[in-house]
């Protein structure tokens, strides 16, 4: 399905839209949370520039930074709904490190690369424990890719799964 964009001229109409789409969020089985949301101006604009990412041809990106409780997670969790888009977090313990990490990683790149799917990678600062999570999220964002990830095995097992 190919999305359209056109200028909202009518405020109250997407806010009463987007009311009934965070019932219809609360209703699913994807909210582990329920929703209890007020819908001003502001996070309206930024659900529409994070719908924008999520629908961009190339599989677009995009990086949320603030203080905590400013609702970052709240309005990507509705954009993911309303473009049926899948969130990806990683669920770090005390034990959780680099082995975890990476194959953590090589699920997400695998859902992305083999699934086609679209995919919010919902990081958050406190998720990133040691300072190698952050150099592969800067390199992430800087290169577009992370060398080493993959290794032979399971670059083998994904050229196998792409001739399938």
């Amino acid at each position: 399905m190919q999305s359209i964009y056109q200028e909202v001229t009518d405020a109250l109409e997407i806010r009463q839209t987007l009311e009934k789409i965070v019932v219809m969020y609360n209703q699913s089985k994807l909210a582990s949370e329920k929703l209890s949301i007020f819908l001003f101006e502001y996070m309206i604009q930024h659900l529409a520039r994070i719908s924008r990412v999520i629908n961009k041809p190339a599989q677009g990106h995009s990086l949320l930074i603030g203080l905590g409780g400013n609702g970052r997670k709240t309005v990507t969790k509705l954009g993911a709904f309303v473009n049926d888009a899948q969130i990806f977090r990683i669920e770090p313990s005390k034990t959780y490190g680099a082995p975890e990490w990476q194959e953590d990683l090589r699920n997400l790149f695998k859902l992305l690369g083999l699934e086609n799917r679209k995919v919010i990678f919902l990081l958050q600062d406190s998720d990133l424990r040691q300072e190698q999570f952050i150099e592969d999220v800067n390199n992430l964002l800087n290169v577009g890719e992370l060398t080493n990830l993959f290794g032979e095995e399971d670059l083998e097992e994904i050229n196998y799964e792409i001739e399938d």
